[in-house]
Formats: C-alpha cells, sequence, structure tokens
C-alpha cells in the first residue's frame, strides 16, 4: 500500500481493457474515493474529474489531505469495457512537522 504525506499531490491510475488484452476506452469510467473517515467522493470522466491518459489509461490527480489513515478507491467503467477494481492509500502526517 503506498502512503502519502499530508499535501503530497499524486495519482490514482485507471487501466482498462478488452478481453483480448487490447488497451480500451469504457464507455463510462467512475472512479469512487473514500477517505478515512468513511465519506465517499465520486469522480467521473464526463464530469471533468478524471482525465483520460491514453487509449484505456485514465487518472485522478490526488493532493493527499485529512483525515489521516486509510484511504480506499474504486475503479468502475461500464459499456465497451466493463471493470471493477479496488485499492488502499495510506494518508500520513510529516515526521518533520
Amino acid at each position: 500500500m503506498n502512503s502519502y504525506i499530508v499535501g503530497q499531490t499524486f495519482r490514482l491510475y485507471g487501466d482498462f481493457y478488452s478481453l483480448a488484452g487490447v488497451a480500451t476506452d469504457p464507455t463510462t469510467v467512475t472512479l469512487t474515493v473514500e477517505d478515512a473517515a468513511g465519506v465517499e467522493m465520486a469522480y467521473t470522466l464526463a464530469g471533468g474529474g478524471v482525465t483520460k491518459e491514453s487509449d484505456g489509461v485514465y487518472y485522478r490527480e490526488m493532493t493527499a489531505a485529512a483525515p489521516l489513515g486509510v484511504w480506499n478507491y474504486q475503479w468502475l467503467s461500464t459499456g465497451t469495457v466493463k471493470a471493477l477494481d479496488e485499492a488502499s492509500f495510506r494518508v500520513i502526517a510529516s515526521r518533520l512537522t
């Protein structure tokens, strides 16, 4: 699990492939992020919260923020590619402050 210091900027990536293993753009892409307190935020390609990097590769640029602890996220796609992937990251305080 990756850890990010409060204030650090990073990207969450979602990669989507056809059944043949070819990077393919889904019809819809949604990223849901749940913070350490259980509050969910949803971002979509259509709403501008998710960016397409290349065929089948999408990301959301994030800045680590409170609350500290484990954050969970889920990429969901529908249409031409139907996929679901979940992972977590940890937000930590700097040791220097």
